[in-house]
C-alpha cells in the first residue's frame, strides 16, 4: 500500500465509491473572518483561479474527486464547503457520517440547511461542552498571535568580496494564523529556512517587506520575547541530564512570580506530556535524534511562548569528534533524518502544541502522506517565489485547477517538490511559472483551511494515538499551560495542568495588542508587577518605549549569573577528562623543566638559565590558557545563539560567567607549573617574590585568554585554530628576549612599547632580581653577572618598574575583555 493510500484508509470518506460531490459554495465559512491582505499589494487585479472544463481524471483518490459547477467566481477556488457541512454535523468527535448518500449531500446544500448548520457549528464551538471538533479548543490559555507578511524580498552576497548577489526571497506574501499547525516545504535551497529566519526576527538585516501582527505593524523588540526559536542545530549541553537541563531552562526563562516547587511541577508536567519523564536521568548526549527534538521543544514550553518556530524538526545534526588539539576536540558534523514513525510522533506533538492556540510553523522535507495530513496550512517555495499557500486538503484541487493531475500512487507534496524542480516542463510550458502566477505571491487566500481538512487531521491524529495505544509510538500529550481547566475534565482524564505563569513577554504584548489573551494572565507592566485591575478599554502604547532596557528577561542579571556559573561547574565537573588533561599538561611539563633547571636559582654562572627559565614559563602558561579559551565561544555559538535569541539570558551574564568559571582552573593550572618549577630552580626563597612572580605570570595568562575570545568569538573554529597562533607572534618578537629594545632599529623601538609580553617578562625579571636582591653565589672561577642589578642593565631591564608593567597587564585585560565581548555581541547578530 502506498503512503497516498495509507492516508486515504485513515481519511474520513465522504462518498463511496465513484460518487461526486457537487459543491455550490466555493469559500469556507470558517475563513470569513480572515484579514484581506489584498489592498497591500500592488493594486493590480488579482488572477483569476482557471477552472478546468472536463472533469478530473482517475489519476486522483477516489475520496478527493471533485466536479466543479460551471458557475464559479473570480478568483475563488473549488473547496469542499459542502463536504464540510457534512463532516461536522456529528456532535462527536470521530463519528462523522461515513456513508453519505448523494441525496442526503444534496440536501445540506441548500442555502437553509448550510445556514442552519453554520449557525450549529458555531454555537458549538463557542461552548465548553465535550462535542467540540478539537477538545483542546474549549481550554485554550495561549494567546493568539496571528503573523502576516507581504513581499518579502531577501538578497545574499557572495564570491570574492561579496561582489556577487543571489535572490533568496521574491516577493513572498503570507499569513500564519493562531492555532493552526504551517509548514513551508519547498526544494534545496527554496529560500526556508531563510524565511523562518526572518519572521521568527533571528535575521534583523538583509531584508525587505512589510510584517504585522494581529493586523497592527509589527514591533521587533515586542514581538521576539514571544517567539520561541527551535533551529535545525539542537545543540545541547551535551553533560547535562533531561532533568537537569529543564531545571535550569524553567529557572532561567521563569521568575520569580513562581516558587521553586510551582517550577519543578511545570517541569515535571512537560516532561510527562511529551514522553521524555522515564528519560528525564539520561544525559542528553546519549539521546536519540528524536528525543532531541522533543528536548528541544520542552526546553522551549517552559514559559509557555505563544509563538513556536521550528527549523527542519525532522531533522538532526550530528556530531562527531575529527581531531584532538592541545586537549580540544574539533567536531565534524553530519544531518540525518528521522524514522518514520518518530516524525509522525513529533508531527502529532506540534498539532497538539497548536490546537492550544499557538501559531506553530515549521519547514520539513518530504512529509509522509499521515504526517501531510495533520498540517493545517501548507507554503511552498520554488526559487524565491510562493508556489501554494492554502489547507493541505486542497493542494489536489489547486493543482488540478491548472490541469495538473497528482497520480493515484503519489504523495501530493512530493508530486509539488517535482513541479517546482521543472520534472514536467515542456519546451513551451513552464508549470512553476503558471504556480507562481496563480498564487500571486501567495496573496491567493482561496485555498485556505477548511473543516473537512480539520476533520482529515482527526483522522491521522486518531491513527498516530492508536499507535501509540498499541506502544509502537511513545505516548505524547500537549502540556496545558493553566489552571482553568474544568473539573469534569480533570476528573475524567486525570490530568493536572501545569501551574499558570504570567510571561514577561506576554505582559510586554499586551500592550501593544490591547491584551491579547486577557483572560489568560493578568495584564502586568513589564517593568514591576501591579496588582489586578478590571479591564480598560485597551491603549495604542509603543512597547519599545514602556522600560528604558533594550532587552527584557525574566529574570535580573545576579540571577541569570548565579544560574549560569553553577551550570558551567558542573558542565566543568561532569567533562573532567579535559580538565584532568590541563591539569596533568602543567603538572609533568612544570616537572621536565624543574629536573632541566634544577638548582640554578642562585648560581650566578647560571643567570641567562634564570632569564630563559622566566620567559619559558610565561609563554607556556600564556599559550596553554591562549589555546584553551580559543574554541570554547566557536563550540558553544550554536548554544548560545539560541538560548540567547530566546531570551533565556543576556550575553552579559554569559560572558561573565565564563570568564568567572574558568578562573579557578586558570589558578590552579598555573600553580601546578609554577610551584614545582619554583622550588626545584631554587628560586628565592621569599614569599612575597614568589607572590609577585605568580601575580605577573597569572595576569599575563588573563591578557592571552581575552586575546582567544577575541579572535575565537570573531573567526570560525577552523579558522580560529589555523590562524589563532599568529595573533601571538607580533607581541613574541617585541618581547625583548630574541633581540633587546637598544639592538633594534630606531624606528621600531616604539614597538616594544606595544607588546603585553615586554611588560610581563620585566615585571618576572623585578619580582626575581630586582628590589635590592643579594648577590649570586659564584662556583667558578670568575662569573660575571654576580649582582642582580648588573644582570638587569645587562638585559636593559635597569628601568623597569613592576608596579607599571602590572598596571599595564590589567588596563590591557580590561580593554581586550570589552573588546571580546562586543566582538561576541556583533557576531551573534552577523551570522544569523
Amino acid at each position: 500500500m502506498s503512503s497516498w493510500s495509507l492516508a486515504s484508509a485513515v481519511s474520513p470518506t465522504v462518498t463511496g465509491g465513484n460518487e461526486v460531490i457537487r459543491l455550490s459554495s466555493l469559500k469556507s465559512s470558517s475563513e470569513t473572518n480572515l484579514p484581506s491582505r489584498g489592498s497591500t499589494g500592488s493594486g493590480l487585479p488579482r488572477p483569476t483561479t482557471p477552472v478546468p472544463a472536463r472533469k478530473l481524471s482517475s489519476k486522483r483518490p477516489p475520496h478527493l474527486t471533485l466536479q466543479i459547477g460551471a458557475k464559479s467566481k473570480s478568483h475563488e477556488a473549488p473547496l469542499a464547503e459542502t463536504e464540510n457541512t457534512v463532516l461536522s454535523a456529528s456532535s462527536s468527535i470521530y463519528a462523522t457520517p461515513m456513508g453519505a448518500t448523494p441525496a442526503s449531500v444534496s440536501a445540506t446544500t441548500s442555502p437553509a440547511n448550510q445556514s442552519q448548520r453554520s449557525q450549529q457549528s458555531q454555537n458549538s464551538s463557542s461552548s465548553n461542552s465535550g462535542g467540540s471538533i478539537f477538545p483542546h479548543e474549549q481550554y485554550k490559555t495561549i494567546k493568539k498571535i496571528n503573523i502576516g507578511f507581504d513581499n518579502i524580498r531577501y538578497t545574499t552576497k557572495f564570491g570574492i568580496f561579496n561582489r556577487d548577489t543571489k535572490d533568496v526571497l521574491m516577493g513572498l506574501s503570507g499569513y500564519f494564523k493562531s492555532g493552526e499547525l504551517s509548514a513551508v516545504v519547498g526544494p534545496s535551497g527554496a529560500g526556508k529556512s531563510t524565511l523562518l529566519n526572518i519572521l521568527s526576527g533571528y535575521t534583523t538585516f538583509g531584508y525587505t517587506g512589510d510584517f504585522s501582527v494581529n493586523g497592527n505593524r509589527r514591533d521587533l523588540k515586542a514581538f521576539k520575547p514571544n517567539v520561541a526559536f527551535i533551529r535545525q542545530d539542537t545543540s545541547l549541553q551535551a553533560f547535562l541530564s533531561v532533568k537537569e537541563a529543564m531545571h535550569f531552562a524553567a529557572n532561567l526563562k521563569i521568575g520569580t512570580h513562581m516558587t521553586l516547587a510551582e517550577k519543578r511541577e511545570r517541569v515535571k508536567s512537560i516532561l510527562e506530556a511529551l514522553g521524555m519523564y522515564e528519560n528525564r536521568h539520561t544525559r542528553t548526549g546519549q539521546l536519540s535524534g528524536g528525543q532531541k527534538k522533543r528536548l528541544a521543544i520542552a526546553l522551549e514550553l517552559v514559559n509557555n511562548p505563544p509563538v513556536l518556530i521550528l527549523d527542519e524538526p525532522t531533522t538532526y545534526v550530528e556530531y562527531f569528534c575529527v581531531a584532538v588539539f592541545d586537549s580540544n576536540c574539533f567536531l565534524g558534523c553530519i544531518s540525518r533524518g528521522l524514522d518514520s514513525s518518530t516524525t509522525n510522533q513529533l508531527i502529532t506533538l506540534l498539532k497538539k502544541l497548536a490546537l492550544e492556540g499557538r501559531t506553530v510553523i515549521c519547514t520539513i522535507h518530504q512529509p509522509s502522506a499521515l504526517t501531510f495530513a495533520m498540517f493545517d496550512q501548507l507554503y511552498a517555495i520554488g526559487e524565491g517565489h510562493c508556489i501554494y499557500a492554502g489547507g493541505s486538503q486542497n493542494l489536489l484541487p489547486f493543482l488540478a485547477a491548472l490541469n495538473l493531475h497528482c497520480p493515484e500512487s503519489y504523495n501530493p507534496v512530493d508530486y509539488l517538490m517535482e513541479i517546482a524542480t521543472h520534472d514536467y516542463d515542456t519546451e513551451d510550458d513552464n508549470q512553476l511559472e503558471k504556480l507562481i502566477a496563480l498564487m500571486d505571491g501567495g496573496r491567493n487566500e482561496d485555498y485556505r483551511q477548511n473543516i473537512s481538512a480539520r476533520l482529515a487531521q482527526l483522522a491521522a491524529m486518531k491513527k498516530v494515538d492508536q499507535l501509540m495505544a498499541a506502544g509502537v509510538i511513545t505516548p505524547l500529550t500537549a502540556p496545558v499551560m493553566s489552571s482553568s481547566v474544568p473539573a469534569h475534565f480533570l476528573q475524567s482524564g486525570g490530568f493536572k495542568p501545569l501551574t499558570p505563569i504570567n510571561e514577561l513577554s506576554s505582559r510586554v504584548w499586551d500592550s501593544q495588542t490591547g491584551g491579547i489573551g486577557s483572560g489568560d494572565v493578568d495584564n502586568k507592566s513589564c517593568c514591576k508587577p501591579k496588582k489586578k485591575k478590571k479591564p480598560k478599554k485597551a491603549l495604542e502604547l509603543d512597547p519599545s518605549h514602556l522600560c528604558n532596557r533594550e532587552n527584557i528577561y525574566a529574570t535580573p542579571f545576579y540571577r541569570q549569573l548565579s544560574i549560569l556559573l553553577l551550570r558551567t561547574f558542573l558542565l566543568i565537573w561532569r567533562d573532567s577528562s579535559l580538565t584532568t588533561m590541563r591539569f596533568v599538561i602543567h603538572l609533568i611539563t612544570g616537572l621536565l623543566i624543574g629536573i632541566l633547571y634544577f638548582g640554578i636559582g642562585n648560581d650566578a654562572a647560571q643567570a641567562l638559565n634564570i632569564f630563559r627559565y622566566i620567559f619559558y614559563t610565561i609563554m607556556f602558561i600564556m599559550y596553554c590558557a591562549f589555546s584553551g579559551i580559543l574554541v570554547k565561544f566557536p563550540l558553544e555559538f550554536p548554544i548560545v545563539s539560541r538560548e540567547h535569541f530566546n531570551r533565556w539570558y543576556s550575553l552579559r551574564a554569559y560572558y561573565v560567567a565564563i570568564t568567572l568559571a574558568d578562573l579557578p582552573i586558570q589558578i590552579i593550572c598555573s600553580a601546578l607549573f609554577i610551584v614545582p618549577t619554583y622550588l626545584m630552580t631554587q628560586q628565592p626563597m621569599e614569599l612575597w617574590r614568589f607572590g609577585m612572580f605568580f601575580l605577573i605570570v597569572f595576569v599575563t595568562a588573563l591578557v592571552s585568554q581575552s586575546i582567544g575570545l577575541a579572535v575565537g568569538a570573531a573567526l570560525s573554529l577552523k579558522m580560529g585554530s589555523i590562524l589563532g597562533p599568529f595573533f601571538i607572534c607580533p607581541f613574541l618578537q617585541f618581547s625583548g628576549f630574541f633581540l633587546m629594545e637598544k639592538d633594534a632599529p630606531v624606528y621600531l623601538r616604539w614597538l616594544f612599547d606595544t607588546s603585553f609580553l615586554k611588560y610581563s617578562l620585566e615585571g618576572a625579571m623585578m619580582a626575581i632580581f630586582g628590589y635590592d636582591r643579594e648577590r649570586l653565589d659564584c662556583q667558578e672561577m670568575y662569573c660575571h653577572m654576580t649582582r642582580p642589578k648588573y644582570i638587569l642593565k645587562n638585559l636593559d631591564m635597569a628601568n623597569g618598574n613592576y608596579t607599571f608593567a602590572l598596571i599595564f597587564l590589567i588596563g590591557l585585560l580590561i580593554f581586550l575583555r570589552i573588546l571580546a565581548f562586543y566582538i561576541m555581541s556583533f557576531r551573534l547578530r552577523l551570522f544569523r
